[in-house]
């Protein structure tokens, strides 16, 4: 079973989100995953949602590798650094945290916040630009 809240706070405005699959129909969340990267690469439609769906299915495989809340941090910041339009959506927002429940694994929380260094990275074509 999947079931994430992500808690989001940009300016004065808060949200929260939920994904949740039961076992039979994880595959439905596959499919969802490969439409919204694909929108969000063919830059078709660039929004929460995708972002959310995106995260979510990352945050589910590093879960189920077993993989510490650092690393799934660190991959989510890399993931971010990947597509210039979900940093963009990020500018604002001043808090960004995850609680993910996957199988029978542990709660885990991720929290972001504007504060952390990393939480909007440099996307990967600039930080190329900065090496030369």
């Amino acid at each position: 079973m999947i079931q994430i809240y992500f808690n989001i706070e940009i300016n004065n405005f808060k949200q929260t989100k939920k994904i949740q699959f039961c076992k039979s129909h994880e595959k439905d969340f596959d499919i969802l995953y490969k439409i919204a990267k694909d929108s969000i690469i063919q830059r078709k439609k660039q929004g929460l949602d995708q972002l959310i769906i995106v995260c979510g299915f990352h945050v589910v495989n590093e879960i189920r590798k077993k993989s510490p809340v650092e690393k799934i941090k660190n991959n989510l910041t890399k993931e971010f650094s990947r597509h210039y339009s979900i940093i963009h959506m990020l500018k604002d927002t001043k808090k960004f945290s995850i609680e993910a429940k996957i199988d029978d694994f542990p709660k885990k929380i991720l929290s972001f916040s504007s504060k952390d260094k990393d939480f909007i990275p440099i996307p990967i074509e600039q930080q190329i630009w900065k090496l030369t």
